[in-house]
C-alpha cells in the first residue's frame, strides 16, 4: 500500500515558483528543502475516465531535500548541484490491519544549468533510487527520473516548470511475483504573479502518463496505463531573501485508471 501511494501523484507535483530560479555565478553554498504533501483519495477515474469512488487512503509524504551547489572552474557559465533527498512515508485505511510509516526509498540527483538570458535559466536534472528502505516501504527496484527544466523571471510574473520521464527495472518484492513498471512521463508548471508584498500567489498545472506494469513470469498486466491531470493553486510566503514557505491545493480534474489526486502541499527553503 505504501508503495502505491507514494508512487500515485504525478512526479514533481510538490514543485512551487521559483523552483529552478538558480544562479550561475555564486561561491558554493548549501539550500535545505522540505516538501510535505497530504493527500486524501476519496475519488478515482477508471478506465473509461469516469469520476467513482476512490481508495479512501490516507497519504503522507514528506521530502528531507539536502542541495549542494557547486561550482567547476573550467565551466564558468553553468551551475552544478547535487542532491540527496529522504523520503518519509505515512499511509492509513479505515480497512487497512495496521497503518504503515516510516523511511523510503533514498533519493540522489545532479543539476546542471546555465543562463541563456539573464532573467532565465535552463538545465537538465537526473535522479537516481534504489531499494535501500525496509521490505514494506521499499519500491523494490531502481528508478532514473530524467528531464530537462525551465525558469523565467519577468517584472510582474515568475515561471518554472520541467518536464520528465522516469524508467524503473523490474520490481522483485519478497513474496510477491516479479514485476516490469511501464514507463512515466510528466510535465509541471507554476506562474506566480509577484508585487510588492511578500506574497506571491501562483497557480499551477501538472500532468503524467504512465504505462502499463506486467508481472514478469506470465506476462499478465499488473496494472493498466494509468493518466492524471491536475490544477494548483497557492501562495509562496518570502520572509526573508534566504527563507521562503509554499502551500497549496492540489486537484485532479481528468484521469484514468488513477485515485484522484486531493492534496494540500507544502514547500520550506533555508538557504545557508
Amino acid at each position: 500500500m505504501a508503495q502505491q501511494a507514494f508512487a500515485s501523484n504525478i512526479t514533481f507535483s510538490v514543485i512551487a515558483p521559483h523552483e529552478y530560479e538558480l544562479p550561475v555565478d555564486y561561491t558554493p553554498f548549501f539550500i535545505a528543502i522540505q516538501y510535505g504533501q497530504q493527500d486524501s483519495a476519496q475519488r478515482a477515474f477508471n478506465g473509461s475516465g469516469s469520476n467513482v469512488a476512490g481508495s479512501k487512503t490516507n497519504t503522507f509524504v514528506g521530502l528531507t531535500k539536502l542541495v549542494y551547489l557547486f561550482k567547476v572552474p573550467a565551466l564558468p557559465n553553468l551551475g552544478f548541484a547535487v542532491e540527496s533527498i529522504t523520503p518519509e512515508l505515512s499511509v492509513s485505511h479505515d480497512q487497512a490491519v495496521r497503518d504503515v510509516r516510516g523511511i523510503g526509498d533514498n533519493i540522489f540527483g545532479l543539476l546542471i544549468w546555465y543562463k541563456p538570458l539573464a532573467n532565465v535559466t535552463l538545465g537538465v536534472q537526473d535522479y537516481l533510487s534504489g531499494p535501500t528502505a525496509s521490505s514494506y516501504l521499499s519500491n523494490h527496484d531502481w528508478t532514473n527520473n530524467v528531464g530537462v527544466f525551465l525558469d523565467a523571471q519577468f517584472s510582474h510574473l515568475s515561471f518554472s516548470g520541467d518536464i520528465g520521464v522516469v524508467t524503473q527495472s523490474t520490481q522483485y518484492g519478497p513474496g510477491i511475483a516479479a514485476v516490469t513498471p511501464g514507463s512515466t512521463v510528466f510535465a509541471n508548471a507554476r506562474f506566480g504573479l509577484k508585487n510588492e508584498t511578500m506574497f506571491e500567489p501562483f497557480v499551477g498545472a501538472d500532468w503524467q502518463t504512465a504505462g502499463a506494469s506486467y508481472v514478469v513470469n506470465t506476462g499478465l498486466e499488473s496494472a493498466p496505463h494509468g493518466e492524471e491531470t491536475a490544477v494548483d493553486v497557492g501562495v509562496q510566503a518570502k520572509f526573508t531573501p534566504k527563507i521562503n514557505l509554499s502551500v497549496f491545493y492540489n486537484h485532479a480534474v481528468q484521469g484514468r485508471n488513477v485515485d484522484a489526486t486531493n492534496a494540500g502541499y507544502f514547500k520550506l527553503v533555508v538557504v545557508y
